[in-house]
């Protein structure tokens, strides 16, 4: 049967327990009109949905466009597009996974859940020959037939269209909005201005970041800081005197903002680290000022120097790669995380025995140490360094894996800290879970017992972190 509305909950008794919509498409880049579709869908006066999940696929083989940019690039982008929708949530997991699932794989997972009814967010043009079955979802989706016939499908109609083309169960959303994502990419290509086109955070990611240009991109970038809503982060645990007399100079507040334009941290390493790890999603810059010890990834006050002037002037931007990190707990469930410095697994009062897997090749049977430890170059001044790891600038692409308490009974029973490709992959696994515990933490938060742990470089989370111009992220390292 074919609806030209859905009822709302005020109009009748739902009979299941949760709505959602499904709006998948590369999104490369998200433009205005998918911004604008995802409003239409999640404002609707008639059509309501408990939840609209906005989902970039993953690479796509008839669709190599997806692999032009990095996958972070992607993910950074959407979110910025899609944020502060009403009951709107970005799922990155095809692009966490570097995986394409279809259509009809996704409705058949969300149907397996009996409290759930989902709808898949598709624009007329793909309906076009529907009545005669030689749509685009008919021909040449996977199982598209069997998806028309059963599955259930928001339309945005746009242009002309002919509703005897729509599949049977579905409803109707008329919206003129533009077709292709591949104006935004030419214009970008030919350095023409797209503010008219994508919403102007997204603008100036893609041209900080020199993307679709087909070139190679610089690290840094020169950046000017937004300040219009500024967002500063004090770490509350104890008093930090020099930090709150930064933060009055500065003269901004210290309450939590809903869209900042960059957040600023006051205080030391470790607090700019869980700054960072707590905030990354926002997708804004943030701008550290050392108020602790050695401040090693933090811009430092000279004498006599304002902070404002510090932090309106002239800046370098660097894009750092975070940590995924997957760890299964005693009763086998899996979990994940990320992080922003390293993550390792220790046992608190004896040694781990552990096979440790690298990149599907098993480099110890059985490793036997106090901790093993994998972590990025920002982590590399923190605690790979106590456990004997080369010490190296932030912006060096490489991973660092380091033990401490390494013991002969491990096999190989040799050893040394090692400095590893950044696509590297690595897997903890517990020996003997009934006589040794093993416990997973991340960026020094500990996340309880495991069985086993999967670490690598995150496709969907980086971290812009400004410093000022000239600074020497590895000046401290000597």
């Amino acid at each position: 049967m074919r609806l030209s509305v859905a009822l709302s909950p005020q109009e009748e008794e739902r009979s299941v327990t949760k709505r959602i919509a499904i709006y998948g498409n590369s999104f490369n880049p998200p433009a205005r009109h998918h911004r604008t579709i995802a409003q239409a869908i999640s404002l609707h006066p008639n059509i309501f949905f408990d939840e609209l999940i906005v989902r970039p696929c993953g690479p796509r083989p008839d669709k190599e466009s997806t692999n032009d940019i990095e996958p972070t690039d992607r993910a950074t982008m959407v979110d910025m597009t899609f944020a502060g929708i009403p009951r709107c949530r970005v799922d990155h997991s095809d692009l966490e996974a570097s995986e394409f699932m279809r259509t009809i794989d996704l409705d058949e997972s969300y149907r397996s859940r009996s409290d759930t009814e989902v709808w898949h967010v598709v624009t007329s043009n793909m309906l076009e020959g529907g009545q005669h079955g030689t749509s685009e979802i008919q021909q040449r989706w996977h199982r598209g037939r069997e998806l028309w016939d059963r599955a259930n499908f928001v339309v945005i109609g746009r242009g002309t269209y002919d509703p005897a083309d729509f599949p049977p169960h579905s409803i109707l959303i008329p919206l003129d909005v533009p077709s292709s994502d591949l104006r935004i990419r030419e214009r970008v290509f030919r350095g023409d201005d797209i503010c008219d086109l994508v919403v102007p955070r997204v603008n100036d990611y893609i041209r900080r970041h020199r993307l679709y240009r087909g070139g190679l991109r610089r690290t840094p970038v020169p950046y000017r800081m937004d300040l219009s809503r500024p967002m500063v982060v004090i770490d509350r645990s104890y008093i930090n005197l020099p930090a709150s007399r930064i933060r009055d100079q500065l003269g901004f507040s210290a309450d939590p903002i809903e869209d900042p334009s960059c957040i600023i941290a006051l205080g030391g390493d470790g607090h700019m680290m869980h700054t960072i790890r707590a905030y990354w999603p926002l997708r804004v810059p943030f701008f550290g000022i050392n108020a602790g010890h050695r401040g090693f990834h933090l811009n430092h006050l000279e004498a006599d120097e304002s902070p404002l002037d510090l932090i309106s002037g002239d800046l370098s931007l660097y894009r750092f790669p975070m940590l995924y990190v997957e760890y299964q707990d005693l009763e086998e469930h899996w979990h994940h995380a990320f992080a922003f410095q390293d993550a390792y697994t220790k046992e608190n009062s004896g040694t781990i025995w552990i096979e440790m897997i690298e990149d599907g090749i098993t480099r110890y049977r059985r490793l036997v140490c106090d901790a093993a430890l994998v972590s990025l170059p920002v982590g590399s001044t923190a605690y790979a360094k106590s456990m004997g790891a080369q010490t190296m600038p932030v912006d060096v692409q490489a991973l660092i894996f380091a033990t401490i308490g390494f013991n002969d009974f491990s096999d190989p029973p040799t050893y040394r800290p090692r400095t590893l490709g950044l696509n590297t992959t690595f897997t903890f696994r517990n020996l003997e879970p009934g006589r040794r515990t093993s416990r997973a933490f991340i960026d020094g938060r500990e996340m309880g017992d495991i069985l086993a742990m999967n670490i690598r470089v995150s496709r969907i989370a980086t971290a812009e972190v400004v410093f000022r111009k000239g600074h020497d992220p590895s000046a401290k390292l000597i």
